[in-house]
């Protein structure tokens, strides 16, 4: 079996070659949970990858190592300083703190965050710097006369 949770959900998809990625998965996905399977049917996919994300990510075990852990819709989010999806079962500390630190919603994107992460600081309002999300500036385009 190919160790799926290396492969974001897009380069799955794409690969609709007779033996590809997206046909192999759906196998593997018949032979783990059974039932029908509709390749056709775009929300049917993402609820296999889905399903099967969620029954080999071991979020308790990443939780006792480093105790950052993901919400559940979050998990296999991309990093936008690295571009590599982020999963609780192969979420890194630098990984977390990237996305606290750098991600629009920052802290929101998690269901736990340590206490030693907000340690490092040394005043409430550094604290609520960094834990308070980023707001989205929307541009305006000014029109020309």
């Amino acid at each position: 079996m190919i160790k799926w949770l290396k492969y974001d959900k897009g380069s799955i998809f794409r690969d609709k070659s007779k033996n590809g990625l997206l046909s192999q998965f759906l196998k593997d996905y018949k032979a783990k949970f059974g039932g029908s399977i509709n390749p056709s049917c775009g929300k049917c996919l993402a609820k296999y990858y889905e399903d099967f994300i969620n029954e080999y990510s071991n979020k308790m075990e990443n939780t006792e190592k480093h105790g950052y852990v993901l919400k559940l819709k979050y998990n296999n989010i991309k990093s936008k300083t690295t571009g590599k999806p982020c999963r609780n079962a192969d979420l890194t500390v630098e990984q977390a703190i990237d996305l606290i630190e750098n991600h629009p919603h920052g802290k929101l994107l998690f269901d736990k965050i340590p206490d030693s992460y907000y340690q490092k600081f040394e005043t409430k309002e550094e604290i609520k710097e960094v834990v308070e999300p980023k707001k989205d500036i929307k541009r305006t385009r000014k029109n020309k006369k």
